[in-house]
């Protein structure tokens, strides 16, 4: 038993480690590559097996970062503004999970999770995480309250680091790709 703890001691501190790291990278990155630093600290962060994260634009959301897919995955490079999920996530700004019915509808097969990042000054949204794979054992309440707080840190992050003008400019760039 007790090697058995120093080893999960052992893994939980390296896990920590790994997300501090990436954490802090994300202070000097360039705007273009805010999302897919973020991607960096969820994966060093959370069990997730599969996720997305979407810039949100007027028209919609286009994917700028991923992990977890293999050649041959299929999933949505841009979410309409008009679909179900975009209205929830970033319309209303709520979480959406498998776990309630009426949000299971919303993803349909698009995932197990999807959370937004909103902007702190502004309430815009301005991401949206979505998990596509996670274990069992790390769908429940804590976790999705690490993702949580995680969308509301990268929020706090883009506002200190972008102006509006900043994240405008990163807008029309992506909607351009």
């Amino acid at each position: 038993i007790k090697e058995s703890l120093e080893i999960r001691l052992a893994s939980q501190h390296q896990h920590l480690h790994d997300t501090f790291q990436a954490m802090n990278a994300l202070a000097y990155v360039e705007q273009s590559e805010i999302l897919s630093s973020f991607a960096e600290v969820i994966g060093a962060a959370t069990a997730a097996r599969k996720f997305s994260l979407y810039q949100v634009h007027e028209d919609g959301a286009r994917r700028a970062a991923w992990r977890g897919w293999e050649d041959g995955n299929e999933f949505p490079r841009f979410l309409e503004a008009s679909h179900p999920l975009m209205l929830a996530v970033a319309g209303q700004q709520r979480t959406v999970t498998a776990h309630v019915a009426e949000d299971e509808l919303l993803l349909g097969n698009l995932g197990l999770i999807a959370m937004p990042v909103v902007h702190p000054y502004t309430c815009k949204t301005l991401a949206i995480l979505k998990v596509e794979d996670l274990p069992f054992l790390e769908f429940s309440q804590p976790p999705l309250e690490l993702m949580r707080t995680l969308c509301d840190w990268l929020s706090g992050v883009w506002a200190l680091r972008f102006t509006p003008e900043d994240a405008a400019a990163l807008t029309q760039q992506n909607a351009a790709e």
